[in-house]
C-alpha cells in the first residue's frame, strides 16, 4: 500500500505552521504526522502539496494509492479501516474526507475526483488538527499515543548517579545521550530523551516530555510537561504545553507557555510569552483563513510562530499572538497580535523584512547546523512574500 497525505482545501487555517511545509509534517506530540503514519505502517509514506513545496516535499505515485487526509491524527484502529478501502472508495465523517484509493491526482483537483467515490462512512472516533490551536490542544494526548509507538526502539535510562531520577522505569533514552547533574521526574508521565540529546547540569524535567536528537537542553532549564522539543533544538529558560518542530533555539531564560515554534526561529534572551489573559477570558487568535481573529475555547494559549522568525532581547508577547513566517521582532513594548509574514520592527513601527536579508540570516543559521540553503529553500520563501503581499499593506 503506497500512502500519499494529502492537504485539504482548508490548509490555510493552519498558516503559519503549514505556509512552509505539509500538514502532516506538522509535530504535533513526540511524532510528526508523518512519522506517525510510518511508525503504524512501517514503510515510508510521502505527501501531497501545493506547487511550490512539491519540490522540497515530492510526492511518491505508484499506479494505485492510499490518499489520507494530512489534517487526521493516525490510529492503528483507523489504518485497519483504510486498509479495507477498495479503488475509487472513500472513507468520511461527516464532511471530512478521510482517505480514499485511487490513481494519480493533482494536489486541487482532490475534493472533484473523490466526489463520485463510492462513500464509506467511518465510525471510529477521530480526531485531527484543523486550526493552529489544535497543535498545542492534542499536544498531551498525543505525547502519550506516541510514547506507546516507541515499540523497541529505545531502552529504559541508565541515568547516572549524581543525577535524580523520579520513576525511573518510565524515563527512556537512546545512543550517546548526556545526561548532567539534573533532576528528571517521571512520574506523571514518561520522559524520552532521543540520539546524541544531551541535558545539561540543574535542568528540571517533569514529564510528560520528548527531547529530539541532538537537542541540548540548557543548564537550569525548567520544562513542564507536557513539551515536545524536536531534533537539533537548544532550550533554555522555562516552558509548558510547547512544541519546537526543530532546529530552533531558546538559549536563555524568559517563559513560553501553551505555544508553538517552527524551524530555524530563535527568542532573545528573556523573552517572554503571557499564555494566559488577565481576565482569565478565552484567548482569540488569529485566522489566515477568516482574516479575523477567532474564539478558541483556550484559556491557555501563548504563541504561534512560523519558520526562520526570531525576537531580539526583553521581547514581550502577548497572550494570543501570531508571527508569520520569516520576521524579526524586536524593541520595547507588546507588539500587535498579529504580525504578517517578512514583517520586521517593533511595537512602535512594523515594516518589510526585506527578501534578501531573510536568505542571508537562513543561510548563515543552516550554514551552524551544517545544512545548505538552497534554491529549493529560497524559492519557497518567495513564493511566500508574493502569496502574503495583502497581509503587509
Amino acid at each position: 500500500m503506497n500512502i500519499v497525505l494529502f492537504d485539504a482545501s482548508n490548509r490555510e487555517a493552519l498558516f503559519p505552521v503549514s505556509t512552509t511545509r505539509p500538514i502532516a509534517e506538522i509535530r504535533v506530540g513526540m511524532f510528526t504526522i508523518v512519522e506517525k503514519w510510518e511508525a503504524i505502517v512501517n514503510h515510508k509514506v510521502s505527501a501531497l502539496v501545493p506547487s511550490y513545496l512539491a519540490k522540497k516535499f515530492p510526492a511518491k505515485m505508484e499506479s494505485q494509492n492510499t490518499f489520507v487526509n494530512g489534517a487526521v491524527l493516525p490510529t492503528k484502529a483507523l489504518f485497519e479501516e483504510i486498509q479495507k478501502l477498495e479503488n475509487n472508495q472513500k472513507l468520511v465523517q461527516g464532511n471530512t474526507l478521510v482517505a480514499f484509493v485511487s490513481e494519480s491526482v493533482k494536489w486541487n483537483n482532490i475534493e472533484k475526483l473523490s466526489a463520485n467515490f463510492d462513500h464509506i462512512e467511518l465510525k471510529l472516533e477521530l480526531n485531527s488538527i484543523g486550526k493552529t490551536w489544535d497543535i498545542v490542544k492534542n499536544l498531551k494526548s498525543e505525547l502519550i499515543n506516541d510514547f506507546d509507538l516507541l515499540g523497541d526502539t529505545f531502552t529504559k535510562a541508565n541515568v547516572p548517579e549524581y543525577t535524580t531520577a523520579i520513576s525511573a522505569e518510565n524515563i527512556i533514552v537512546g545512543a550517546n545521550v548526556k545526561i548532567g547533574a539534573c533532576i528528571l521526574n517521571a512520574s506523571e508521565g514518561k520522559i524520552v530523551i532521543d540520539d546524541e540529546a544531551e541535558i545539561m547540569d540543574g535542568a528540571i524535567v517533569k514529564g510528560p516530555v520528548y527531547i529530539g536528537k541532538h537537542s541540548t537542553i540548557k543548564m537550569g532549564a525548567k520544562l513542564y510537561g507536557a513539551v515536545s522539543i524536536g531534533p537539533y533544538c537548544k532550550v533554555g529558560g522555562e516552558l509548558i504545553e510547547t512544541i519546537f518542530q526543530a532546529y530552533s533555539n531558546k538559549g536563555h531564560d524568559g517563559f513560553i507557555g501553551h505555544s508553538y515554534l517552527g524551524e530555524w526561529c530563535n527568542l532573545g534572551a528573556n523573552t517572554n510569552i503571557s499564555n494566559l489573559k488577565n481576565t482569565y477570558e478565552q484567548v482569540r487568535l488569529w485566522n489566515y483563513t477568516s482574516g479575523s481573529f477567532e474564539k478558541t475555547g483556550m484559556q491557555f494559549l501563548g504563541l504561534i510562530m512560523g519558520d526562520h522568525s526570531k525576537t531580539g532581547i526583553n521581547t514581550m508577547l502577548n497572550t494570543g499572538s501570531v508571527i508569520g513566517v520569516a520576521c524579526n521582532i524586536y524593541g520595547a513594548g507588546f507588539p500587535r497580535n498579529f504580525i504578517p509574514d517578512f514583517t520586521m520592527g517593533s511595537s512602535r513601527k512594523m515594516e518589510l523584512f526585506p527578501l534578501k536579508n531573510v536568505y542571508k540570516m537562513a543561510e548563515v543559521m543552516m550554514k551552524r547546523r551544517n545544512l545548505e540553503f538552497d534554491d529549493i529553500d529560497k524559492n519557497v520563501l518567495l513564493a511566500i512574500i508574493e502569496n502574503t503581499k495583502m497581509l503587509r499593506k
